[in-house]
Protein backbone atom coordinates (compact mmCIF):
# COMPACT_ATOMS: atom_id res chain seq x y z
CA UNK A 1 0.00 0.00 0.00
CA UNK A 2 1.38 3.23 -1.29
CA UNK A 3 -0.96 5.87 0.07
CA UNK A 4 -1.99 7.36 3.40
CA UNK A 5 -4.70 8.65 4.08
CA UNK A 6 -5.42 11.39 7.38
CA UNK A 7 -8.60 12.06 9.43
CA UNK A 8 -8.30 15.99 9.14
CA UNK A 9 -13.00 16.18 11.01
CA UNK A 10 -15.20 13.85 12.06
CA UNK A 11 -18.56 15.20 12.89
CA UNK A 12 -21.68 13.35 14.04
CA UNK A 13 -24.08 15.40 12.03
CA UNK A 14 -27.21 13.36 11.37
CA UNK A 15 -29.84 11.85 14.03
CA UNK A 16 -30.17 8.87 11.88
CA UNK A 17 -27.85 6.75 9.23
CA UNK A 18 -26.35 9.03 6.25
CA UNK A 19 -27.11 7.54 3.01
CA UNK A 20 -25.28 10.09 1.03
CA UNK A 21 -22.75 13.14 0.40
CA UNK A 22 -21.96 15.20 -2.36
CA UNK A 23 -19.45 17.68 -2.64
CA UNK A 24 -19.71 21.12 -4.45
CA UNK A 25 -17.36 24.20 -4.61
CA UNK A 26 -19.63 26.00 -1.71
CA UNK A 27 -19.72 22.98 0.63
CA UNK A 28 -20.32 19.66 1.33
CA UNK A 29 -23.80 18.26 1.24
CA UNK A 30 -25.51 15.30 3.44
CA UNK A 31 -28.60 13.64 3.17
CA UNK A 32 -29.91 11.10 5.93
CA UNK A 33 -32.62 8.70 7.29
CA UNK A 34 -33.73 11.81 9.64
CA UNK A 35 -35.49 13.72 6.37
CA UNK A 36 -32.31 16.63 6.86
CA UNK A 37 -30.42 17.86 4.51
CA UNK A 38 -27.33 19.71 5.64
CA UNK A 39 -24.74 21.81 4.31
CA UNK A 40 -21.02 21.87 5.79
CA UNK A 41 -18.36 24.85 5.57
CA UNK A 42 -15.31 23.76 3.68
CA UNK A 43 -13.21 25.85 6.81
CA UNK A 44 -14.27 22.93 9.37
CA UNK A 45 -17.22 24.87 11.16
CA UNK A 46 -18.86 22.24 13.76
CA UNK A 47 -22.24 23.54 13.15
CA UNK A 48 -24.31 22.90 9.70
CA UNK A 49 -24.26 25.91 7.29
CA UNK A 50 -27.67 25.06 6.06
CA UNK A 51 -30.48 22.51 8.18
CA UNK A 52 -33.86 21.65 6.80
CA UNK A 53 -36.17 18.79 7.28
CA UNK A 54 -37.16 17.43 4.14
CA UNK A 55 -39.22 14.59 4.43
CA UNK A 56 -39.93 12.90 7.15
CA UNK A 57 -39.55 9.35 5.42
CA UNK A 58 -35.74 10.37 5.08
CA UNK A 59 -33.51 11.40 2.72
CA UNK A 60 -31.16 8.33 0.51
CA UNK A 61 -29.44 10.38 -2.19
CA UNK A 62 -28.03 14.15 -3.36
CA UNK A 63 -26.65 15.35 -6.25
CA UNK A 64 -26.19 18.94 -7.56
CA UNK A 65 -25.19 21.31 -10.39
CA UNK A 66 -22.94 24.00 -10.89
CA UNK A 67 -22.79 25.95 -13.46
CA UNK A 68 -21.78 30.07 -14.11
CA UNK A 69 -22.65 30.69 -10.20
CA UNK A 70 -25.82 29.00 -10.22
CA UNK A 71 -26.55 26.17 -8.03
CA UNK A 72 -29.15 23.42 -7.97
CA UNK A 73 -29.20 20.40 -5.52
CA UNK A 74 -31.83 17.66 -5.87
CA UNK A 75 -32.40 14.96 -3.29
CA UNK A 76 -34.82 11.98 -3.27
CA UNK A 77 -36.86 10.78 -0.19
CA UNK A 78 -38.01 7.18 0.82
CA UNK A 79 -41.53 8.72 -0.31
CA UNK A 80 -40.06 8.68 -3.81
CA UNK A 81 -40.44 12.69 -4.01
CA UNK A 82 -37.44 14.35 -5.81
CA UNK A 83 -36.85 17.35 -4.37
CA UNK A 84 -35.02 20.45 -5.41
CA UNK A 85 -33.21 23.53 -3.99
CA UNK A 86 -31.41 26.44 -5.08
CA UNK A 87 -28.47 28.01 -3.38
CA UNK A 88 -29.35 31.61 -3.00
CA UNK A 89 -28.04 34.42 -0.91
CA UNK A 90 -26.26 31.48 1.43
CA UNK A 91 -29.72 29.41 1.70
CA UNK A 92 -31.43 26.52 0.35
CA UNK A 93 -34.52 27.91 -1.77
CA UNK A 94 -37.41 25.11 -2.78
CA UNK A 95 -37.83 24.87 -5.94
CA UNK A 96 -41.72 23.60 -7.60
CA UNK A 97 -41.24 21.73 -10.61
CA UNK A 98 -43.54 19.12 -12.31
CA UNK A 99 -41.50 15.97 -11.80
CA UNK A 100 -42.26 11.98 -11.84
CA UNK A 101 -42.55 10.38 -8.86
CA UNK A 102 -41.40 6.73 -7.53
CA UNK A 103 -37.53 8.01 -8.17
CA UNK A 104 -34.65 6.31 -6.50
CA UNK A 105 -31.13 7.61 -7.70
CA UNK A 106 -30.56 10.69 -9.55
CA UNK A 107 -27.55 12.10 -11.57
CA UNK A 108 -27.37 16.08 -13.01
CA UNK A 109 -24.95 16.61 -15.36
CA UNK A 110 -23.14 19.75 -17.06
CA UNK A 111 -23.57 19.82 -20.84
CA UNK A 112 -19.86 19.10 -22.65
CA UNK A 113 -19.73 21.57 -25.82
CA UNK A 114 -23.19 21.54 -27.98
CA UNK A 115 -24.76 19.13 -25.17
CA UNK A 116 -28.06 19.60 -23.06
CA UNK A 117 -27.91 20.07 -19.58
CA UNK A 118 -29.51 17.36 -18.24
CA UNK A 119 -31.41 16.02 -14.74
CA UNK A 120 -31.98 12.05 -15.04
CA UNK A 121 -33.92 9.69 -12.38
CA UNK A 122 -34.19 6.09 -12.15
CA UNK A 123 -37.35 4.65 -11.13
CA UNK A 124 -38.92 1.92 -9.00
CA UNK A 125 -40.30 0.19 -11.79
CA UNK A 126 -36.62 -0.09 -13.77
CA UNK A 127 -37.58 2.93 -16.27
CA UNK A 128 -35.20 6.67 -15.81
CA UNK A 129 -36.68 9.65 -16.76
CA UNK A 130 -34.62 12.36 -18.96
CA UNK A 131 -34.87 16.09 -17.95
CA UNK A 132 -33.52 19.01 -19.76
CA UNK A 133 -32.37 21.50 -17.48
CA UNK A 134 -32.10 25.43 -18.50
CA UNK A 135 -31.38 28.62 -16.46
CA UNK A 136 -31.91 32.02 -17.81
CA UNK A 137 -32.01 35.12 -16.15
CA UNK A 138 -31.39 33.05 -13.01
CA UNK A 139 -34.46 31.11 -13.60
CA UNK A 140 -34.62 27.58 -13.68
CA UNK A 141 -36.38 24.99 -15.21
CA UNK A 142 -37.00 21.04 -16.72
CA UNK A 143 -38.61 19.83 -19.46
CA UNK A 144 -39.37 16.19 -19.47
CA UNK A 145 -37.54 14.07 -22.62
CA UNK A 146 -38.07 10.91 -22.32
CA UNK A 147 -38.49 7.90 -20.28
CA UNK A 148 -35.65 5.11 -21.03
CA UNK A 149 -37.30 1.99 -20.96
CA UNK A 150 -35.39 -1.12 -19.11
CA UNK A 151 -37.49 -4.77 -20.55
CA UNK A 152 -36.06 -6.38 -17.79
CA UNK A 153 -38.44 -4.23 -15.34
CA UNK A 154 -36.57 -4.40 -12.68
CA UNK A 155 -35.24 -2.12 -9.70
CA UNK A 156 -33.15 0.55 -11.41
CA UNK A 157 -30.54 1.16 -8.57
CA UNK A 158 -27.69 3.63 -9.61
CA UNK A 159 -26.88 5.97 -12.64
CA UNK A 160 -24.12 7.86 -13.84
CA UNK A 161 -23.44 10.08 -16.70
CA UNK A 162 -19.85 10.32 -18.15
CA UNK A 163 -18.32 13.93 -18.54
CA UNK A 164 -17.04 13.80 -22.00
CA UNK A 165 -18.02 14.94 -25.50
CA UNK A 166 -19.58 11.70 -26.19
CA UNK A 167 -21.16 11.26 -22.96
CA UNK A 168 -22.80 8.00 -22.31
CA UNK A 169 -25.91 7.12 -19.55
CA UNK A 170 -25.06 4.17 -17.33
CA UNK A 171 -27.98 2.65 -15.37
CA UNK A 172 -27.26 -0.43 -12.98
CA UNK A 173 -30.04 -2.98 -12.11
CA UNK A 174 -31.42 -4.77 -9.34
CA UNK A 175 -30.98 -8.54 -11.01
CA UNK A 176 -27.22 -7.53 -11.89
CA UNK A 177 -27.41 -5.80 -15.21
CA UNK A 178 -25.70 -2.09 -16.77
CA UNK A 179 -27.52 -0.90 -19.37
CA UNK A 180 -25.50 2.33 -21.61
CA UNK A 181 -27.06 4.98 -23.76
CA UNK A 182 -25.79 7.22 -25.98
CA UNK A 183 -26.20 11.05 -24.08
CA UNK A 184 -26.72 12.31 -27.13
CA UNK A 185 -29.56 10.18 -28.85
CA UNK A 186 -30.30 8.58 -25.42
CA UNK A 187 -30.28 5.38 -27.70
CA UNK A 188 -29.72 2.15 -25.54
CA UNK A 189 -25.91 1.64 -27.09
CA UNK A 190 -25.64 -2.08 -24.94
CA UNK A 191 -26.47 -4.06 -21.66
CA UNK A 192 -23.97 -6.43 -19.67
CA UNK A 193 -23.89 -8.14 -17.17
CA UNK A 194 -22.41 -8.35 -13.84
CA UNK A 195 -19.28 -10.70 -13.68
CA UNK A 196 -20.65 -11.61 -9.60
CA UNK A 197 -21.70 -14.52 -8.97
CA UNK A 198 -25.22 -15.03 -9.84
CA UNK A 199 -27.28 -15.14 -6.24
CA UNK A 200 -30.69 -14.23 -4.90
CA UNK A 201 -28.75 -10.83 -4.99
CA UNK A 202 -26.27 -9.40 -7.81
CA UNK A 203 -27.78 -5.65 -7.09
CA UNK A 204 -25.41 -3.10 -9.10
CA UNK A 205 -25.30 -1.08 -6.04
CA UNK A 206 -23.26 1.71 -7.91
CA UNK A 207 -22.01 2.56 -11.38
CA UNK A 208 -19.07 5.44 -12.20
CA UNK A 209 -17.49 6.94 -15.17
CA UNK A 210 -13.72 7.32 -15.05
CA UNK A 211 -12.87 11.07 -15.90
CA UNK A 212 -11.78 10.32 -19.25
CA UNK A 213 -15.31 8.35 -19.67
CA UNK A 214 -12.54 5.59 -21.00
CA UNK A 215 -13.61 3.14 -17.75
CA UNK A 216 -16.62 2.39 -16.21
CA UNK A 217 -16.45 0.85 -12.58
CA UNK A 218 -19.27 -1.53 -11.18
CA UNK A 219 -20.16 -2.71 -7.41
CA UNK A 220 -22.31 -5.39 -7.64
CA UNK A 221 -23.67 -7.87 -4.91
CA UNK A 222 -22.03 -11.35 -4.92
CA UNK A 223 -23.86 -13.14 -2.45
CA UNK A 224 -23.00 -11.45 1.01
CA UNK A 225 -19.65 -10.19 -0.72
CA UNK A 226 -19.06 -6.68 -3.01
CA UNK A 227 -17.44 -7.27 -6.50
CA UNK A 228 -16.00 -4.08 -8.67
CA UNK A 229 -15.72 -4.74 -12.09
CA UNK A 230 -13.96 -2.35 -14.62
CA UNK A 231 -15.55 -2.02 -18.23
CA UNK A 232 -14.61 -0.61 -21.14
CA UNK A 233 -17.01 1.81 -22.47
CA UNK A 234 -16.42 1.91 -26.06
CA UNK A 235 -16.51 -1.90 -26.38
CA UNK A 236 -18.45 -2.65 -23.60
CA UNK A 237 -15.71 -5.39 -22.58
CA UNK A 238 -14.73 -6.37 -18.88
CA UNK A 239 -11.59 -5.04 -18.66
CA UNK A 240 -10.63 -6.20 -14.93
CA UNK A 241 -11.78 -6.39 -11.32
CA UNK A 242 -10.92 -5.24 -8.41
CA UNK A 243 -9.90 -7.93 -5.42
CA UNK A 244 -8.07 -7.35 -2.40
CA UNK A 245 -5.44 -9.39 -0.96
CA UNK A 246 -5.47 -11.56 2.07
CA UNK A 247 -3.99 -14.24 3.79
CA UNK A 248 -6.34 -16.94 2.74
CA UNK A 249 -8.28 -17.57 0.00
CA UNK A 250 -11.61 -17.45 3.13
CA UNK A 251 -10.73 -14.12 5.04
CA UNK A 252 -12.66 -12.19 1.94
CA UNK A 253 -14.40 -14.58 -0.20
CA UNK A 254 -12.70 -15.90 -2.84
CA UNK A 255 -11.18 -12.90 -4.35
CA UNK A 256 -13.80 -10.23 -3.95
CA UNK A 257 -13.39 -6.62 -3.36
CA UNK A 258 -15.15 -6.27 0.56
CA UNK A 259 -16.30 -8.52 2.52
CA UNK A 260 -19.41 -7.16 2.73
CA UNK A 261 -21.54 -5.51 -0.28
CA UNK A 262 -20.05 -2.47 -1.47
CA UNK A 263 -21.98 0.44 -1.69
CA UNK A 264 -20.26 3.46 -3.31
CA UNK A 265 -17.31 3.93 -5.90
CA UNK A 266 -15.86 7.44 -7.05
CA UNK A 267 -12.27 8.44 -8.78
CA UNK A 268 -9.92 10.76 -8.17
CA UNK A 269 -10.07 14.27 -10.45
CA UNK A 270 -7.43 11.90 -12.65
CA UNK A 271 -8.96 9.35 -12.76
CA UNK A 272 -5.84 7.29 -11.68
CA UNK A 273 -7.67 6.23 -8.53
CA UNK A 274 -10.80 4.94 -7.32
CA UNK A 275 -12.07 4.76 -3.92
CA UNK A 276 -14.81 2.06 -3.04
CA UNK A 277 -16.98 2.17 0.46
CA UNK A 278 -17.66 -1.31 1.50
CA UNK A 279 -20.51 -2.49 4.57
CA UNK A 280 -17.31 -4.04 5.97
CA UNK A 281 -16.40 -0.80 7.17
CA UNK A 282 -13.17 -0.46 5.54
CA UNK A 283 -12.84 2.06 2.76
CA UNK A 284 -10.30 1.07 0.04
CA UNK A 285 -8.53 3.24 -2.57
CA UNK A 286 -7.00 1.27 -6.10
CA UNK A 287 -4.79 2.03 -8.19
CA UNK A 288 -6.71 2.13 -11.68
CA UNK A 289 -3.69 0.62 -13.77
CA UNK A 290 -1.96 -1.65 -11.58
CA UNK A 291 -5.93 -2.66 -10.22
CA UNK A 292 -4.11 -3.13 -6.29
CA UNK A 293 -4.84 -1.42 -3.37
CA UNK A 294 -3.39 1.65 -2.22
CA UNK A 295 -4.85 2.24 0.96
CA UNK A 296 -7.52 1.38 3.48
CA UNK A 297 -9.57 3.55 5.91
CA UNK A 298 -11.48 1.28 8.48
CA UNK A 299 -14.04 2.97 9.67
CA UNK A 300 -14.79 2.68 13.77
CA UNK A 301 -17.10 4.55 16.21
CA UNK A 302 -13.93 4.98 18.32
CA UNK A 303 -13.05 7.97 16.10
CA UNK A 304 -15.72 9.80 17.18
CA UNK A 305 -15.34 11.49 20.36
CA UNK A 306 -16.86 10.21 23.63
CA UNK A 307 -19.81 12.46 24.31
CA UNK A 308 -20.99 11.56 20.47
CA UNK A 309 -20.92 7.55 21.16
CA UNK A 310 -24.65 7.74 22.68
CA UNK A 311 -26.52 3.92 23.27
CA UNK A 312 -27.76 3.94 19.88
CA UNK A 313 -24.80 3.84 18.12
CA UNK A 314 -22.90 1.85 20.75
CA UNK A 315 -25.57 -1.05 20.05
CA UNK A 316 -24.65 -1.21 16.62
CA UNK A 317 -22.82 -3.84 15.24
CA UNK A 318 -21.93 -2.54 11.97
CA UNK A 319 -21.21 1.22 11.06
CA UNK A 320 -20.44 0.44 7.00
CA UNK A 321 -19.76 2.95 4.02
CA UNK A 322 -22.90 3.90 2.20
CA UNK A 323 -21.44 6.88 0.12
CA UNK A 324 -18.29 8.68 -0.40
CA UNK A 325 -16.78 11.43 -2.50
CA UNK A 326 -12.93 12.16 -3.40
CA UNK A 327 -12.63 16.16 -3.49
CA UNK A 328 -10.15 17.79 -5.33
CA UNK A 329 -6.75 20.18 -3.69
CA UNK A 330 -7.73 23.42 -2.62
CA UNK A 331 -11.04 22.52 -1.64
CA UNK A 332 -11.22 21.88 2.38
CA UNK A 333 -9.06 24.13 4.27
CA UNK A 334 -10.05 23.47 7.69
CA UNK A 335 -5.94 21.98 8.84
CA UNK A 336 -4.15 24.79 7.13
CA UNK A 337 -2.90 22.07 4.29
CA UNK A 338 -5.25 21.72 1.24
CA UNK A 339 -2.40 20.65 -1.34
CA UNK A 340 -4.14 17.09 -1.60
CA UNK A 341 -7.04 15.49 -2.88
CA UNK A 342 -9.12 14.18 -0.27
CA UNK A 343 -12.13 12.12 0.60
CA UNK A 344 -15.20 12.21 2.58
CA UNK A 345 -17.29 9.41 4.14
CA UNK A 346 -20.75 8.69 5.37
CA UNK A 347 -23.02 5.94 6.54
CA UNK A 348 -24.55 4.17 9.37
CA UNK A 349 -22.62 6.23 12.10
CA UNK A 350 -24.48 8.84 11.47
CA UNK A 351 -20.95 10.86 10.75
CA UNK A 352 -19.05 12.72 8.35
CA UNK A 353 -15.48 12.11 7.80
CA UNK A 354 -13.45 13.95 6.36
CA UNK A 355 -9.71 12.86 5.00
CA UNK A 356 -6.60 13.89 2.90
CA UNK A 357 -3.74 12.41 1.25
CA UNK A 358 -0.71 12.33 3.47
CA UNK A 359 2.29 14.15 2.05
CA UNK A 360 2.41 16.17 -1.19
CA UNK A 361 4.87 19.10 -2.54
Amino acid sequence: MGKQFISTQIIRGHKSDVYDVAVCSKFTVSVSGDGHIKTWSHKGEEEPVNDILVDSLGLHHVDFWENDGTLIIGTVAFSGILYLFQYTDNELVPLNCELKKNNWALKFHVGVEDQKHRLLTTQHNGSAEVYELTVEEGKFSLQHEKTLEDLNRTFALSIDVSSTEDSKIAIGYMNGTVSLYDFRTLRSSYTFTSTAIKSESSAVRCVKFSPGGTLLAVASDSESYGTISLYDVKFGEMAGSLIAPTNSNHAIGAGFAHERWCFSLDFNQDGSFLASGGMDQKVRIWDVTTREVEATITMALTDLPDDKLTDDLNSKSNIGCLSLKYFGKGIRQIDGDDRNEGLVLVGLDQSVRWYREAGGV
